[in-house]
């Protein structure tokens, strides 16, 4: 989508309207200034309306690192029910590695959680009532997009890792974050 910066352009159309007046002024001053003052009108005056039309055509020019690739990247577009996960964000999969382990995917609002908006996507492994629950339990979302080659991108994120037992190992509770150079 394009835009126009408008401060820029009437601080142009002020500058015009300064230079016709100085121009004017000068050509009551005297003369000798006649055909020039005229010719250096035309000049000043194809030069600012030429710069008026390039800053009106011209394309918004934006670095890859400004666009955002993800799609439903903050879950406000929604969210929708997903064999064997739940309810995840909308132009996202889900994946699990299964095993003796309840796993959960749901909409939070929590405000506490969300970081822009009303929705954040919640990943829940939960071994309650397993009596052998199997360890190293994993849970995530991932979704495919497309980039430019050779430009640099900006990850951001927020997350936060909730659980009711602090007991045991403090690195048992992790989140990862990862991508995989896919075929061209």
């Amino acid at each position: 989508m394009q835009q126009r910066n408008y401060a820029n352009f009437w601080g142009e159309m002020q500058i015009w309207s300064r230079v016709r007046r100085g121009l004017a002024s000068m050509r009551t001053a005297g003369a000798w200034l006649g055909s020039q003052t005229r010719l250096v009108s035309l000049v000043l005056g194809a030069l600012i309306v030429g710069g008026l039309v390039f800053a009106a055509v011209r394309p918004a020019v934006m670095s890859a690192s400004e666009v955002n690739v993800l799609a439903n990247g903050d879950f406000e577009a929604g969210f929708q029910s997903s064999a064997g996960c739940g309810t995840v964000g909308r132009q996202w999969d889900c994946f699990t590695n299964g095993g003796a382990a309840n796993y959960g995917f749901y909409d939070d609002e929590w405000d506490l959680v969300v970081a822009d908006g009303k929705h954040s996507q919640l990943i829940e492994i939960n071994t309650h009532g397993f009596d052998a629950p199997d360890a190293d339990r994993y849970a995530g979302i991932a979704q495919t997009v497309k980039v430019r080659p050779n430009a640099a991108y900006t990850f951001r994120m927020r997350g936060m890792v909730r659980t009711t037992n602090l007991e045991g190992d403090p690195w048992r509770y992790r989140v990862e974050v990862g991508w995989v150079k896919g075929p061209h």
